[in-house]
C-alpha cells in the first residue's frame, strides 16, 4: 500500500487507502467473533475482550429476547457472545439456539466438579486485522509526510 501511495499520480487519491485498511481491521475484527469449546473451558471471543470460563463456572446459556447468546458464570456474572449477537439471519435461521443447545451439552459433558476456578478476560488479539490498522497508520503517515516534503 505504501508502494501504491507514490505510484499514484493525483497528490490526494491515496488517501482512500488508509480508509480501507481501517475498513479492513474494522470487519476483522467483528468476523473473528466466535465461541471456543475447548478441553474445560469455554472461550467467548468477541471483537475487543475474550473470555475464557471454566465449564464449572457456568451456570446458564441462554438466548435473550433480541437473540443475542449469553454464557451465565459465577454468581451474576455473564457475557454475551458477539458472534450471536441475534441478527436477521439468527431470526430466520435460530442460530443462536442451536449454539446455545451445543454448549449446553457440551458443558454436561465437560463439566468438572470443584468450587474453585477463575475466570480470565484479556484483550482478544486479531493478528490480521490489527495489522491493516496498524498499516493503515503507517500509510497515512508516510502520504503525510510525502505531501509535505513534495509541496511547493
Amino acid at each position: 500500500m505504501i508502494f501504491a501511495v507514490h505510484a499514484v499520480d493525483n497528490r490526494t487519491s491515496w488517501q482512500g487507502i488508509p480508509v480501507y485498511l481501517l475498513f479492513v481491521g474494522f470487519v476483522g475484527r467483528i468476523a473473528s467473533s466466535k465461541i471456543e469449546l475447548r478441553r474445560g473451558e469455554i472461550v467467548v471471543v468477541n471483537p475487543l475482550r475474550s473470555h475464557s470460563i471454566p465449564a464449572a463456572a457456568v451456570r446458564a446459556v441462554e438466548v435473550s429476547d433480541d437473540g443475542t447468546l449469553e454464557v451465565h458464570y459465577g454468581k451474576e456474572e455473564q457475557v454475551a457472545a458477539f458472534a450471536y449477537g441475534g441478527s436477521v439471519i439468527d431470526l430466520l435461521k435460530r442460530t443462536s439456539d442451536g449454539a446455545a443447545r451445543e454448549i449446553r451439552e457440551w458443558i454436561r459433558a465437560n463439566r468438572a466438579d470443584g468450587d474453585r476456578y477463575s475466570v480470565s478476560v484479556r484483550w482478544t488479539r486479531c493478528r490480521f486485522p490489527d495489522m491493516a490498522v496498524v498499516a493503515s497508520v503507517v500509510t497515512a503517515a508516510v502520504g503525510a509526510l510525502v505531501m509535505v516534503l513534495t509541496s511547493s
